[in-house]
């Protein structure tokens, strides 16, 4: 009862079921999220994850279930005056929730992990931002190309083994039409860790270079991951092998 990431634990599995649930279903879990993040906070209150964690809760719980972005607020003043320097990604988050782009980016590339902290916790939430920052970007109508690129090769530079910022360079060098180089970003990313939405993006653009048959080892390591492909995904991976087996 007295453990924070305990609590932090159970809050997050308790998120994951009510996204599970669906949205009318998954209010009835609102009380426990909120009261396990909560807790954690209470027991940890130096620490940036449950925080994180709270303000995630506040940010998209509607206020009959005790969301709100006036508790983040609160929530981020109070861990402001405990740790000044690392409630910048917690102004960030909200930032980045309230679609003040500019000031987002501004807070998340001019952050400097503080020395004599909780590492791990720290740069997760950095990570995390600045994925949703550089996807947010990529997924705007229309695509914000170069803010993307920008975000993705600053938090490649900071990240060097995590592979989705190279996925996320992949992506927009895919859309901008450097196929050379995407697909040199999607073999750099399944060389940190293979994943199938890295080998289905590598057989498309090796398709755009006219590589065949490289496309097709692609589009078969797509439908053979272990891990869980989306069904539009397999769908047009099986038709595109269908149709390059067959020239």
């Amino acid at each position: 009862p007295d453990d924070a990431d305990c609590h932090l634990w159970l809050g997050r599995a308790f998120g994951r079921k009510a996204l599970e649930a669906g949205m009318l279903t998954g209010v009835r879990y609102a009380g426990r999220i909120r009261e396990h993040f909560a807790r954690a906070v209470e027991l940890a209150p130096d620490a940036i994850e449950p925080r994180y964690d709270l303000n995630q809760f506040y940010i998209l719980a509607p206020s009959v279930v005790g969301g709100g972005k006036a508790k983040a607020r609160d929530n981020i003043a109070a861990f402001a005056q405990r740790r000044p320097a690392e409630a910048a990604l917690l102004n960030a988050q909200l930032a980045l929730a309230e679609e003040r782009f500019d000031e987002a980016e501004r807070l998340l590339l001019g952050f400097t992990p503080p020395a004599g902290v909780d590492e791990r916790g720290l740069r997760s939430v950095w990570r995390d931002l600045l994925s949703s920052l550089g996807f947010t970007y990529f997924s705007r109508k229309p695509p914000r190309l170069a803010d993307a690129r920008r975000v993705f090769e600053f938090a490649s530079t900071r990240f060097p083994k995590v592979e989705l910022f190279l996925r996320g360079q992949g992506r927009v060098a895919q859309e901008e039409g450097r196929y050379e180089a995407a697909a040199a970003l999607f073999e750099q990313a399944l060389a940190i860790r293979p994943q199938p939405g890295a080998h289905y993006r590598l057989a498309q653009v090796a398709e755009k270079l006219g590589d065949t048959a490289r496309a097709i080892v692609h589009y078969e390591k797509t439908l053979r991951s272990p891990q869980g492909v989306p069904g539009s995904v397999s769908r047009d991976a099986a038709e595109r092998l269908r149709v390059l087996q067959r020239l």
